[in-house]
């Protein structure tokens, strides 16, 4: 019932902040405009990502209790969105963008969450490490590179964190489920 209460609440903060924040890209001229690898074939408003945000910050926060120990990853991605309105809004340079999301992954490392599957010694931790900056790193260019085409972004993560969560279902993870199954 909770996570049903949560996907709505999620759905729907996501949806009416979409709408405004469309409202306000064109108010405000933010907007993205077509040419080089982007299909479009008309100005885009670019503040989509925000509205995702807001309605994953909206499950968040329905579910603190279970969920709180993920801080550092809540505050990590908050930085990271705001990273990546100032390059909708102002435009900032790859190497800038890289660098910021290495340091916010290493913030997120350092506060001790990780991926953690190997044994705990000194090699087995290091790895853990790279490997969960690397990830961090990667996902977040991956879905900014699908971001080009409209939509690809969002709908492509909504069907992976649809069978993120059901796999965390089953494995009676259901505070894992709920962090999963808010929109990004």
């Amino acid at each position: 019932m909770k996570i049903s209460i949560t996907l709505i609440v999620s759905f729907l903060v996501t949806y009416i902040s979409t709408f405004f924040l469309r409202k306000l890209a064109f108010g405000l001229h933010i907007l993205d405009l077509p040419g080089g690898r982007k299909i479009h074939k008309s100005a885009t408003p670019p503040l989509g990502g925000l509205g995702v945000y807001l309605g994953f910050l909206a499950g968040v926060f329905l579910n603190w209790a279970s969920v709180k120990e993920f801080w550092p990853i809540i505050i990590g991605s908050g930085i990271i969105i705001l990273i990546g309105l100032m390059d909708d809004i102002i435009g900032l340079s790859a190497l800038f963008r890289l660098i910021i999301q290495i340091i916010v992954s290493i913030f997120i490392v350092s506060l001790g969450e990780r991926i953690s599957f190997l044994p705990p010694n000194l090699f087995g931790d290091v790895l853990e490490i790279v490997i969960t900056v690397i990830w961090i790193v990667g996902l977040t260019n991956a879905y900014n590179y699908l971001d080009g085409l409209d939509a690809l972004a969002s709908g492509s993560a909504a069907i992976y964190l649809f069978f993120f969560s059901v796999i965390l279902y089953i494995f009676k993870q259901p505070h894992l489920v709920v962090f999963a199954a808010v929109p990004r």
